[in-house]
């Protein structure tokens, strides 16, 4: 029984930060580090304790973030881009 909710509770966190992270990309045209690290101190203070994990844990995705995002950014210009090209054409 604990397993299982510890599952189900890992599945809604990496939701919410999946979630925040869209809305942040979507949001803003940069990474925006000093917010994104507090979001995600709000979203991992219920559930790891203060100190060099959850510290580690923030560090990883904000470093991840950065690595994604130019990614992802140039995914949606991409996209767009064909967008005008057909709704124009």
């Amino acid at each position: 029984m604990y397993f299982e909710n510890q599952e189900l509770v890992a599945k809604l966190i990496v939701q919410a930060v999946n979630k925040m992270f869209e809305r942040h990309f979507v949001l803003t045209p940069w990474v925006r580090e000093k917010r994104l690290r507090n979001q995600l101190r709000l979203i991992l203070k219920d559930h790891l304790d203060a100190g060099p994990q959850r510290r580690s844990t923030t560090t990883k995705l904000v470093h991840d973030a950065h690595q994604v995002f130019p990614v992802w950014r140039n995914q949606i210009r991409e996209k767009v881009a064909i967008f005008g090209l057909k709704k124009g054409g």
